[in-house]
């Protein structure tokens, strides 16, 4: 049943004119839902296929994702309106997808996230249970061609601010079983810099926490937890940047590449700052390949087999690696025998150290209430127009744990 047949089916026994969301929203928009005291229950809306137009949902109702649910299209975009404290819930197969062109409007509060989860019942949740949320856009992606283009249409462009809306106080549960095997809770395919990912987590995700293929998008305020492969997978070319991302993974936690294709242009070089990359088994911190480039700053590494390895494609001339401690067990691995990746780290860039952060990784790794706060400073990160100056080090300073009130560490 679609989501027309749907709001028809909610009225049918006779409604009121209902009122507009509490949101403030651009007109025209089609309101899908009774939003009235038909919606205070949770009344249950399903979404399935291609939302054809400007479409709101609102708090009061729980909506379930049937099927791939896309916000418009590439030919005829739309815009996907959804009120803070909004709950979607994903049936098994199911996910959302934003085309280029459409856009994502998800503003939570701090007090009032919006949640995508599993349609399953609490104590019966997996990772996996659903997809999660795909958004494309209109910026360059690498020249070898976009990764996921097969199975989810064509996109990047030329279009380097690019806006495919906002993520804000967004939380991302269950997800992960996508229709390629790198797509991840949240996958962002040319993405521009317009668009806002700020304060969002993805938790107990079967595969990718956030994939990036392309695109010029920042990330802000990012929190990945009990991911089952890597926390953040990037290639095709992302030139973007992320400051304060806390990263909790089962196996690898970041892992960056440019493309199958090392000299395709553009190069893959986002600039990272304040990350803190915990692991909670055996696995590699950050794995870079395929001729990535990579400004790492300010950040802590810990709990990992390996902190950092680089293939026999990278250049460490496109490596900037400063400002950052490292405590894992094989801190730094190059697969060219001619490189000596830790005296590199150590000695050849500034302020980095081998340190003891065992007091980190027992907090941080946590299953059900990590704490990734830490005091540690040194160096700095210079402001631009989305990096702020600090010289804090790692994603979450002692005296600001941005974490408070819209995140949440379920098992199941």
């Amino acid at each position: 049943m679609g989501w027309r047949a749907v709001a028809v089916a909610l009225c049918s026994a006779g409604c009121a004119d209902p009122p507009l969301p509490q949101t403030e929203v651009p007109s025209p928009v089609t309101v899908v839902t009774t939003v009235g005291s038909a919606c205070r229950g949770g009344v249950q809306v399903v979404l399935s296929g291609e939302l054809s137009s400007d479409t709101s949902l609102s708090a009061g109702c729980v909506y379930v994702l049937e099927g791939t649910v896309t916000v418009g299209s590439s030919e005829d975009p739309a815009t996907l309106f959804i009120e803070a404290g909004t709950r979607i819930l994903g049936q098994p197969d199911s996910s959302l997808l934003v085309p280029p062109g459409s856009r994502i409007e998800a503003e939570g509060l701090p007090d009032r996230p919006i949640v995508f989860t599993s349609d399953q019942p609490e104590g019966s949740r997996g990772p996996g249970d659903w997809g999660g949320i795909t958004v494309l856009g209109r910026a360059p992606v690498n020249g070898f061609g976009p990764t996921w283009a097969s199975r989810l249409g064509s996109y990047g462009g030329t279009i380097l601010d690019d806006d495919s809306g906002v993520l804000r106080y967004v939380r991302i549960e269950f997800a992960g079983l996508g229709e390629h095997p790198t797509l991840g809770a949240l996958s962002l395919g040319g993405v521009g810099a317009g668009t806002v990912v700020d304060h969002v987590q993805l938790h107990r995700s079967h595969g990718i926490g956030a994939a990036v293929s392309g695109g010029t998008v920042d990330l802000g305020h990012l929190v990945v937890t009990g991911t089952f492969t890597a926390s953040l997978l990037w290639w095709d070319g992302w030139r973007g940047r992320g400051q304060w991302m806390c990263l909790q993974s089962n196996s690898s936690g970041v892992v960056g590449g440019t493309s199958d294709d090392s000299i395709a242009e553009p190069q893959s070089h986002p600039r990272l700052a304040n990350v803190t990359a915990v692991g909670r088994g055996p696995s590699s911190a950050l794995w870079l390949g395929s001729r990535t480039g990579l400004f790492f700053s300010n950040s802590l590494v810990t709990n990992h087999q390996l902190c950092l390895v680089a293939d026999t494609t990278v250049w460490l001339s496109d490596l900037d690696v400063r400002n950052s401690r490292f405590d894992c067990a094989d801190p730094f691995v190059s697969d060219d025998p001619e490189v000596d990746l830790a005296a590199w780290v150590i000695e050849e860039q500034t302020g980095n150290r081998v340190a003891d952060l065992a007091d980190l990784a027992d907090r941080s790794s946590s299953e059900t209430a990590p704490d990734f706060s830490s005091s540690l400073v040194g160096g700095g990160v210079a402001a631009d127009d989305f990096l702020q100056a600090t010289n804090a080090q790692g994603c979450m300073s002692a005296d600001d744990d941005w974490t408070v009130g819209w995140t949440d560490y379920p098992v199941d």
